[in-house]
């Protein structure tokens, strides 16, 4: 569980870059400047971080289209994280099946 939290506090950090860019980067780019700076992290680490900042953006996008021309707050990208965060661990936890005993 420690490990979400550690998690979640990088995925906060590297979102919140994000959104201080003044014209959307490209994420992929973008993502890739942004591990040169954290040697620490592995290549599982670094695939989930991907895996969870595209569907945060994904989901950005998402809301911006439905909201039309409204800018998202620096608060709401946050709520935004901690919403795909939460799907994600569901999805991963739903997906794993108790073993069978012979």
């Amino acid at each position: 569980m420690a490990r979400v939290h550690i998690r979640f506090r990088y995925l906060c950090n590297l979102w919140q870059q994000v959104a201080q860019e003044t014209s959307p980067p490209q994420f992929d780019r973008w993502l890739v400047t942004y591990f040169k700076t954290l040697p620490q992290l592995g290549r599982r680490d670094r695939l989930w971080y991907g895996n969870m900042g595209f569907a945060c953006m994904r989901y950005a996008t998402y809301v911006a289209q439905r909201i039309r021309h409204t800018p998202m707050r620096p608060e709401s990208y946050a709520v935004v994280l901690e919403r795909a965060l939460r799907d994600r661990e569901r999805r991963a936890a739903s997906s794993v099946e108790p073993a069978q005993g012979r």
